[in-house]
């Protein structure tokens, strides 16, 4: 299955680069949050701006990092781990640095929710497009120097890393989808914000507070 999944992905590799280029002006590859017989991103509108939501190619980079768990799976792990460094060049160029120093994910989506003054689900500093890029990055830094490769590149990426946005909590201690929703609405099915708390990326990084947020309920 995961063999399957990978050749799926590694044959749009083309379409996903073009998202990249057309859509941000970056390098590396973007995957869309739904693709099929191409890897185009055409499925967006003004309230559904989907284009705006950039966690797709790493978060199937998580999948490509968990098939390298074994030591039978190495070899094949190597040969995967351009996919990873092509989501790691994407972010390198799309990420912004705020007065602050700090790098900043503009525009976001927060699947299923929206800023509480507007329709649309644009939004500044999503929850799950800083996890994905966290997992992404650690994990990253984990594969290359288990294959001791990319050592040229692991300091820069762990530098970055180091840079990303802190999680939004909000008053009631509760995780949040992103910095610009406040008023996000508790009652949606919505659950992106919890990605961070299902990896274990995150777990290993020792983030007590954002776990403890994850496990309350919205107010």
């Amino acid at each position: 299955m995961f063999l399957a999944y990978f050749s799926y992905l590694e044959s749009m590799l083309a379409d996903f680069r073009e998202n990249s280029r057309a859509l941000f002006a970056c390098r590396g590859v973007y995957v869309p949050s739904r693709f099929s017989t191409h890897g185009l991103q055409n499925h967006f509108n003004e309230i559904w701006c989907h284009e705006f939501w950039t966690a797709g190619a790493g978060w199937a980079a998580r999948l490509f990092y968990d098939y390298c768990s074994t030591p039978e799976m190495m070899i094949s792990c190597c040969a995967r781990l351009p996919f990873m460094q092509e989501v790691a060049d994407f972010y390198e160029d799309f990420l912004i640095e705020d007065e602050a120093g700090r790098l900043v994910f503009v525009p976001s989506v927060s699947p299923e929710n929206h800023p509480g003054n507007s329709t649309s689900q644009a939004t500044l500093n999503a929850t799950m497009d800083i996890a994905v890029a966290k997992d992404l990055f650690r994990n990253l830094i984990v594969a290359s120097t288990a294959f001791g490769i990319n050592m040229d590149k692991v300091e820069s990426w762990r530098a970055l890393l180091g840079r990303l946005p802190k999680y939004a909590v909000g008053e009631d201690g509760a995780s949040r989808s992103g910095l610009a929703c406040a008023g996000q609405q508790p009652s949606t099915s919505h659950a992106s914000h919890l990605y961070p708390s299902c990896t274990r990326s995150t777990r290993a990084a020792g983030d007590e507070h954002l776990l403890q947020a994850s496990r309350r309920p919205w107010s």
